[in-house]
């Protein structure tokens, strides 16, 4: 038997159309996905669909769908609580150890860009600054950031990235490369500034271990791939979670937002990751890395 059409209300499908259309000319995958079934798949699920929160379930679906593994729906309600809301984040850690070598742990960063982020970056940058005048290298531990936002983690991380200039891009498909620089104490997307961390870079870089792991995701990511090509840097541990994509707000006419996954990350060296590729470390470690992070920067200046 066939199955009958699916009846939505004219505001509906409209809002349906609406959402799928955004998916259709910005997702990552755009080219290879099948559109076609993606949307009857949609339609079936809002089936019945009277106003545009109805249709929620089918865009959740249908994001899924995308095969990207990063894109997220969120409802008016989140999407408000995202833009507006108080940022979650893990403390950083920042101290100088008995033999000289600096350390500092970033974790995840949950919020937007704004005077938050900005509070952020600029203590944390204000600390590591302080910090370098007695320190001769240093361990930047990402191996338990599972992401969020980068730019409040790079601005923060800018005393010790190697000066101003280009750090990583984000590459799109088509071959739109968009840079991420740090200039002017601040950390830049293209020509947007994103998050000030108003701090005097110094002129002297020391050598710098990174940590990464399973857990490193993200936002997290994208941080390990600003300090790759930086001079005197090596990256210790494990492979990171695969996630080395960026997520970008478009938002439907109710308020909801898709964040749909647009572009794979480039380090400054030009080198690209992307859906399901990880960063390598330099050196694998199973467990602790520390000890050989201090080893390294004993035959590296400390």
């Amino acid at each position: 038997m066939t199955q009958p059409p699916p009846v939505l209300s004219v505001e509906a499908e409209a809002y349906l159309n609406e959402a799928l259309a955004l998916m259709q000319d910005w997702s990552i995958n755009r080219n290879v996905i099948d559109w076609e079934r993606l949307e009857r798949t949609a339609f079936q699920l809002a089936d019945g669909a009277e106003k545009p929160e109805d249709t929620y379930r089918a865009i959740e679906s249908t994001v899924r769908g995308l095969r990207d593994d990063h894109s997220t729906f969120m409802t008016p309600s989140q999407a408000r609580s995202f833009d507006q809301g108080t940022a979650s984040f893990d403390a950083p850690a920042v101290e100088v150890m008995e033999d000289g070598i600096g350390y500092v742990s970033i974790g995840r960063y949950r919020g937007n860009i704004g005077p938050q982020a900005d509070e952020y970056a600029a203590a944390l940058a204000s600390e590591i600054a302080e910090a370098m005048e007695d320190a001769c290298g240093w361990i930047v531990d990402l191996s338990s950031n599972t992401g969020g936002n980068m730019w409040p983690m790079i601005a923060g991380l800018a005393p010790l990235l190697g000066g101003e200039g280009q750090i990583g891009s984000f590459t799109y498909p088509g071959g739109l490369v968009e840079p991420w620089t740090l200039e002017d104490g601040s950390a830049w997307w293209d020509e947007e500034r994103m998050t000030t961390h108003g701090v005097e870079i110094p002129s002297a870089q020391p050598p710098v271990a990174v940590l990464i792991a399973g857990r490193t995701a993200s936002s997290g990511e994208a941080t390990a791939i600003a300090f790759r090509g930086r001079p005197d840097t090596r990256l210790f541990g494990q492979a990171t979670a695969g996630l080395t994509t960026s997520n970008e707000p478009l938002y439907l006419s109710d308020g909801a937002m898709l964040a749909l996954t647009m572009s794979v990350f480039t380090d400054r060296n030009g080198d690209t990751f992307g859906q399901n590729v990880s960063i390598q470390p330099d050196q694998s470690v199973e467990g602790d890395a520390i000890p050989l992070a201090v080893d390294w920067l004993r035959t590296n200046g400390c």
